[in-house]
């Protein structure tokens, strides 16, 4: 059966789909392209995943200023975020694919620009720095960790509301990637909730506090890539003329 969004009475033929051009289904109209991109998104990611890992353009966007070294182990002590570091192996790489995607469907042509109002940083290192910090966090959210603190406040920071400081933050980055000091600066304040009293927790999520970072789980460890690479590029000062036309 086909719902459809109609203003007034009208007769609805089962074999047709309707859309109301009203502004009142403006919301309507933009969850249905949502959809359309997320599930072309998740084709695409499942298309490099099994057939086409190893494109020539996909092979360079991967593998091209790699850290030799990533993320072994995370843990928590005393509600601060350490780890360990490891070999990279070529299954490490994966934790890409998933930026990957936005990357070659929609900008292409944007993935190895140096922004200049970023300290150079590229789209392709800022995803990629992205996704090595959502996957510290996601190592953290699906260990197990956590346990039951009963009405114990303290406890319940402890395990529930881990934080980091902002040289373990620094140092992990500069660790499991190519990009300079001054980089890894203007990714983390870019990545920072400023004093906005309404702030956008899925292009901003560190949360400062004296010397270390809180973080929403949910927000950080399932990033919306095409609304991160958006926001990193009206930060750039990128005009949407430019971003649509280059």
């Amino acid at each position: 059966m086909i719902v459809a969004f109609m203003d007034g009475d009208i007769e609805i033929e089962p074999d047709k789909i309707y859309f109301d051009a009203c502004t009142t289904s403006l919301y309507l109209i933009h969850q249905i392209a949502i959809t359309i991109i997320e599930n072309q998104r998740l084709n695409r990611m499942n298309y490099f995943k099994h057939n086409s890992y190893y494109t020539d353009l996909a092979k360079q966007i991967v593998l091209s200023d790699s850290s030799p070294r990533t993320l072994k182990e995370a843990i928590v002590e005393n509600g601060f975020i350490k780890y360990r570091l490891k070999k990279r192996t070529e299954e490490d790489y994966g934790i890409y694919l998933d930026y990957l995607v936005s990357i070659i469907d929609y900008y292409p042509f944007y993935y190895s620009k140096p922004l200049v109002e970023l300290s150079g940083l590229t789209i392709n290192q800022l995803l990629r720095l992205y996704s090595e910090l959502s996957g510290l966090i996601s190592r953290l959210y699906f260990k197990g960790h956590f346990k039951y603190a009963g009405y114990d406040i303290q406890a319940y920071k402890r395990y529930f509301l881990p934080k980091i400081k902002h040289s373990v933050l620094k140092s992990y980055l500069l660790s499991v990637t190519r990009c300079s000091e001054k980089q890894i600066e203007t990714f983390i304040k870019i990545i920072t909730i400023n004093n906005s009293t309404n702030p956008d927790l899925f292009c901003t999520q560190l949360i400062n506090r004296d010397d270390y970072y809180f973080f929403p789980y949910y927000a950080i460890t399932h990033p919306n890539y095409f609304c991160l690479i958006d926001y990193w590029l009206e930060q750039a000062g990128e005009s949407l003329d430019h971003r649509i036309c280059v």
